[in-house]
């Protein structure tokens, strides 16, 4: 035999070995994880915070399954406007959900996180071809995905309708893709046709997509001909014209009027009937425009919101312009001399269209809304919208640096940019954490919130004190949308309305609240009853205030449910966000925290019964049918008479639909003790 062979493989010049292959991808691995943990931590959040209950436009969606489950429903209600908006989209996602993921709301949220998170791989997919897979690339993707999963916009995060606030900024982020990749002419044009259209039937902002592609096609990287350029801006041109006027052809909203700003059917939606009419004013809009575009970095002090808000939109309007007028003009001049490549256009034009989407969105937002009221530009919903602005600023520094450093191109000048850049980028994620912080508690008020609000539509024979407020809808017209639900298979949550001797549906608890965690703070004698106050936790060291507050008398075994109180220290629909600054996480009693009030009308009293009169409060834990009892026991003593009614007849019991007797009561005492003053 011969000697000893050596069969150690040489790796050809250029390959890679599976060792470093492992190494590299391992390290992708760990920086796409730490780029996408706001992601992943907002994920978590919405996981844990989003509940199956309607709210406000959510009930859009009876007449449409309606319609759809009795064989009516036609093209035109699909496109027909909520508002000013053809919601086509979001209307076929709630169909969708309905036929095949049994109607779940958080079903339709999850679309919606979705959507941010395509958003974001767009976005990362512009940085790393603008920047490359650099560790700067890295920063600006963690700093745009920080921003995009901000919890301040919580409303959208967790409001199952707002997927058409959600997906034209999606849509615009694909486009945007489909522009500046490498497919053909044809194809791009037919992609961005199809995601201009796709953005407009979701929300009315999604129609400046088109003026996004129109923008790309006069300005953009193009590599035909200047004629055939030409031809496809006039063809574009008449795309856009044509759809443009059937868009705005006929607004007769088919919303109902409680959804639309008490739009009726016929009239102009009310931006577009506040400008008919003249009631626009420079002021108000400059001044929304102002505040919507600052909301997002508003809650760090302890001066109002509304007054941050407007001086940080100022300062970001002003950046962005600032940024895209160094840029273009610096880069003019770089290429002319030959101290730039022409990819560098490329590489700036994309978040010059995105900071210009937010801007135009924000000014047609402020011609609609300003004259109805300009603080509501911070609402947390149109915060998905004007975080954009961030979005397009962050990775326009490092570019614009570059094209400035060109004339000065010193290491020195580098790397004191770098370092720079990566000092504020650390300052602008404590920002963010900060954001987080506050998000997610009002994203503990939304859903405590939903809770309550089920609850109010439980009890319909008793008339909370904020009734309205806290299902921020008609309450009539909550229940009868309810019933329609439940008789598609859906609510299963909700019980049958319970009546004033229906107490079996909930598990009493076993640990019972003792005066350190329950009580009867005030009770008030008024013209048709008794108004009560307290406070109660039912997590003792955590602060929840329950879902609502029943009042019952014993009657031998039984107990007869007398009286029912709501939670006041939840807010009920609208954190006002333009007044609410550092109280909303800062500690509080517990009396402050678990706040409620409660009415005791005497029509509900057992008749045979003689004062004084024991009254056992309960606190309801709605989520887990669950009641804990007040060890304290509250007694309508002799020294509160209630008048006599006796020969009044007792009003019937609604039925759903039917209004109240109970408001109606309330209504005529306000009245009579007007007229008395």
């Amino acid at each position: 035999m011969g000697g000893d062979q050596d069969n150690t493989k040489v790796a050809k010049p250029g390959t890679v070995s599976g060792a470093h292959r492992f190494a590299r991808w391992t390290l992708f691995a760990l920086l796409a994880v730490l780029a996408w943990s706001p992601a992943i931590f907002t994920g978590l959040a919405i996981d844990r915070y989003a509940v199956d209950i309607p709210v406000w436009d959510d009930f859009e969606r009876v007449p449409l399954i309606d319609r759809y489950e009795s064989g009516e429903l036609t093209p035109s209600f699909l496109v027909s406007p909520h508002i000013e908006h053809r919601i086509l989209l979001p209307r076929l996602i709630i169909l969708a959900n309905h036929v095949w993921g049994g109607g779940d709301l958080r079903n339709e949220v999850w679309v919606i996180f979705g959507s941010i998170l395509v958003s974001s791989l767009c976005l990362a997919w512009l940085i790393f071809r603008t920047v490359g897979r650099t560790p700067t690339g890295w920063v600006l993707v963690l700093l745009v995905n920080a921003t995009l999963f901000t919890l301040i916009q919580y409303e959208n995060l967790c409001w199952a309708i707002q997927t058409g606030m959600l997906l034209p900024q999606m849509f615009l982020c694909l486009t945007l893709v489909v522009l500046y990749s490498k497919l053909p002419p044809t194809a791009k044009l037919g992609f961005a046709l199809a995601g201009s259209l796709a953005a407009s039937f979701c929300f009315t902002h999604g129609l400046i997509v088109w003026l996004v592609v129109l923008g790309y096609l006069l300005v953009g990287p193009w590599t035909g001909s200047l004629a055939k350029r030409f031809t496809w801006v006039g063809v574009w041109t008449l795309l856009l014209a044509g759809f443009f006027s059937f868009y705005f052809h006929d607004l007769t909203s088919t919303s109902s009027p409680y959804h639309s700003y008490f739009q009726e059917p016929g009239e102009a939606p009310p931006g577009l009937k506040g400008l008919l009419a003249g009631e626009g004013d420079p002021a108000g809009i400059s001044e929304y425009m102002r505040k919507a575009l600052g909301s997002q970095f508003s809650r760090f002090t302890l001066v109002p919101p509304r007054y941050v808000a407007e001086k940080v939109g100022l300062f970001q309007a002003g950046l962005f312009l600032f940024l895209a007028s160094v840029g273009i003009l610096g880069l003019v001049v770089a290429l002319r001399r030959g101290r730039m490549r022409p990819e560098a256009w490329r590489n700036l034009l994309p978040w010059l269209a995105i900071g210009g989407f937010v801007l135009v969105t924000v000014f047609v937002m402020a011609l609609g809304r300003a004259h109805i009221s300009v603080n509501r530009a911070m609402a947390p919903r149109y915060v998905s919208i004007t975080l954009y602005l961030t979005v397009a600023i962050l990775p326009l520094v490092p570019l614009v640096f570059r094209i400035v450093a060109a004339y000065r191109p010193r290491a020195a000048i580098l790397e004191g940019g770098r370092l720079c850049g990566f000092v504020a980028a650390g300052g602008f994620l404590c920002l963010q954490v900060w954001n987080q912080a506050y998000g997610e508690r009002c994203l503990a008020i939304w859903s405590a919130a939903r809770w309550q609000s089920l609850m109010v539509l439980a009890f319909p024979d008793f008339s909370p004190p904020r009734f309205e407020d806290r299902l921020d809808f008609d309450g009539r017209e909550a229940r009868k949308h309810v019933e329609r639900m439940k008789a598609h298979g859906r609510f299963d949550e909700l019980p049958d309305p319970i009546g004033p001797n229906d107490f079996a549906r909930f598990r009493i608890s076993s640990k019972s609240l003792g005066a350190r965690r329950a009580g009867v703070t005030e009770l008030r004698r008024q013209v048709r009853g008794w108004e009560v106050s307290g406070f109660a936790d039912t997590r003792s060291f955590l602060g929840r205030v329950p879902d609502g507050i029943v009042f019952t008398v014993d009657e031998g075994e039984a107990r007869r449910i007398v009286g029912y109180g709501e939670a006041v220290a939840t807010p009920a629909y609208y954190v006002n966000e333009w007044d609410f600054e550092f109280e909303l996480i800062s500690p509080q009693s517990l009396e402050v925290q678990t706040r409620w009030e409660g009415r005791i009308l005497d029509r509900n009293l057992p008749g045979d019964r003689e004062l004084p009169l024991a009254i056992q409060a309960w606190a309801v834990d709605f989520r887990n049918r669950r009641v804990h009892r007040f060890e304290e026991v509250t007694t309508i003593g002799n020294d509160l008479v209630p008048p006599d009614f006796s020969e009044t007849p007792a009003p019937e019991r609604p039925s759903i639909g039917q209004a109240d007797p109970v408001e109606t009561e309330l209504r005529v005492a306000e009245a009579e003790t007007t007229e008395s003053r």
